[in-house]
């Protein structure tokens, strides 16, 4: 059809065809026409490429980014949120174990779209590259955007979980400071023995007694209303009771050992004294009490009348010796002080997770549990029990300051070499 209207174009009026001197524009004209019916094809397959490519754009990429552009957005809501001065250092961290992974999945999914967009641009005719890169120019736009947004975050995070953790810390060591002095106030009051205390706080778990979540808060309840000065007491809330039972056990159940441990306060002998049997100082002697030796309380300090001293009963760390001992005279002289439960590393020994220790195992680092570790010299340990004899040994249980690992320590061999000495 087209070379037809060429031709009847180009032929005179009357004449049987075109003119032998047009044939070279009836060329042209062909060859024109032909070009742009090819330029007609390429175009509308042009059009049909960038149709199936936006087709692409929009279920790969815009759906994507819009994805990520969402989730960055709620980060960014919880992020502003956490910074509000009023939030709990315990909630700061809560909250930012909920971001970071979300951050991470936002970078993870940032990482994904990119390469997406990467084979979309790659499988594109040369053509449309120019074109191609146009269109996903605003989505590399957001992405950039939001990659910078989640890589803030993420920094700040890392800086303020670090910061929160240690006000957690803190605050963590204030509760259970106010807790201790709370359930020693109504100990006091009640004059219990620390064993009576774990009676009074626990309940029923079948054939053993426990302290679970409804009955300490139920002793906290009855502290508030029983103080040795009849006032009353600021308990904690029930939330931060709760936070404290944890911090004391993570799963919220405290045995008796546990309580005990808690429960557990040392004193060093500063001048010579002795133990007796019962609480009035004339009562009979179980045995001597040296200096620099360390007892751990089991109940809180009472007065014997006769007297007018403060006694206090006690456990002796070294050999278990229970009894009563004076913490001062009536004429002032001091007799316990403070402290005693930080132990010095004088020679380098082993923190084990069982009290047995066998021979072979006993100071070859070759041979040790993934559960043990090396006690370095000069590094401290917390007390936990009193010392107990295995194998000629002397070892008890404690912490480790350094990072809190806890286990079995040798105090003093069989040989009478020491390990660990009081600080």
């Amino acid at each position: 059809p087209v070379a037809d209207k060429i031709i009847k174009h180009l032929t005179a009026p009357g004449a049987k065809g075109v003119a032998k001197d047009d044939f070279q524009r009836i060329k042209v004209q062909i060859g024109i026409a032909r070009d742009r019916q090819i330029d007609l094809q390429r175009k509308k397959r042009m059009d049909e490429l960038k149709d199936q490519l936006q087709d692409r754009i929009e279920k790969e990429v815009k759906t994507g980014v819009d994805e990520i552009t969402t989730l960055n957005a709620s980060i960014e809501e919880k992020w502003q949120k956490l910074k509000e001065p009023d939030v709990k250092s315990a909630d700061k961290i809560a909250m930012l174990d909920k971001i970071d992974p979300e951050v991470a999945q936002v970078r993870e999914k940032i990482s994904s779209q990119q390469q997406i967009m990467k084979q979309i641009k790659e499988s594109t005719e040369i053509t449309l590259k120019d074109w191609i890169q146009s269109q996903l120019s605003e989505f590399y736009s957001k992405l950039k955007k939001v990659d910078t947004s989640s890589q803030k975050i993420g920094r700040e995070a890392s800086r303020l979980r670090d910061t929160a953790g240690k006000q957690h810390e803190k605050e963590l060591q204030a509760l259970q400071k106010r807790g201790l002095e709370i359930i020693r106030q109504y100990q006091k009051a009640k004059d219990l023995l620390n064993d009576a205390v774990f009676e009074a706080m626990s309940a029923s778990n079948g054939k053993e007694r426990v302290v679970n979540e409804t009955s300490f808060l139920n002793f906290f309840a009855k502290c508030g209303k029983e103080c040795s000065n009849g006032e009353a007491v600021d308990i904690p809330s029930e939330e931060e009771l709760r936070c404290l039972l944890c911090s004391w056990d993570s799963e919220g159940h405290l045995d008796e050992d546990r309580v005990q441990e808690i429960l557990r306060r040392c004193m060093k002998v500063v001048n010579k004294t002795t133990l007796t049997d019962g609480v009035s100082s004339k009562s009979s002697v179980v045995r001597k009490l040296e200096v620099n030796e360390v007892l751990m309380l089991q109940s809180v300090p009472c007065k014997d009348s006769e007297i007018d001293v403060l006694r206090v009963k006690v456990q002796a760390l070294n050999d278990g010796a229970e009894g009563w001992v004076t913490m001062s005279g009536n004429q002032g002289t001091e007799y316990l002080k403070e402290g005693g439960n930080i132990f010095k590393v004088k020679k380098e020994t082993l923190l084990t997770e069982d009290l047995d220790i066998t021979a072979g195992a006993k100071e070859k680092a070759s041979q040790l549990k993934d559960t043990d570790r090396r006690l370095l010299i000069g590094e401290l340990v917390e007390v936990k029990s009193p010392m107990q004899e295995q194998s000629g040994m002397k070892r008890f249980r404690c912490t480790a300051l350094k990072d809190g690992a806890s286990g079995w320590a040798t105090v003093v061999n069989s040989q009478g070499t020491v390990y660990l000495e009081v600080k």
